[in-house]
């Protein structure tokens, strides 16, 4: 698959940690706040990124909405039960309701840092 003419803009383009924009659904406690704090950080510079429209335009293709490998995706500074929503996923499907408490807890992190 050719790299997309918006990704040299895109400031994920050349960051040290490309996997920040993948995160995995886990049982272990140290692993989902792994997760909840790279999805914040990589929110937080997607949130920044001048293409960040382009990129959320391709993370609502089919093929981008799929879980790969067990893995979620950020694009466009959304994770994909946050896109499933704007597509109007039925609130039961499995992507959403798989990363209910993933969410929950990067709002709940987020408000504490905002303190």
């Amino acid at each position: 698959m050719a790299i997309p003419d918006y990704h040299r803009e895109a400031m994920c383009g050349g960051h040290p940690d490309p996997d920040l924009w993948t995160y995995t659904s886990s049982l272990l406690r140290d692993v989902q706040l792994l997760n909840v704090y790279r999805i914040i950080e990589a929110k937080s510079i997607c949130a920044e990124c001048p293409v960040k429209d382009a990129c959320l335009k391709e993370g609502l293709t089919k093929e981008n909405m799929e879980l790969h490998q067990g893995q979620g995706l950020i694009w466009g500074g959304l994770m994909g039960s946050e896109r499933a929503e704007i597509l109007k996923y039925p609130p039961t499907s499995k992507i959403i309701v798989n990363e209910t408490v993933l969410r929950k807890e990067v709002k709940r992190i987020n408000a504490k840092m905002a303190q």
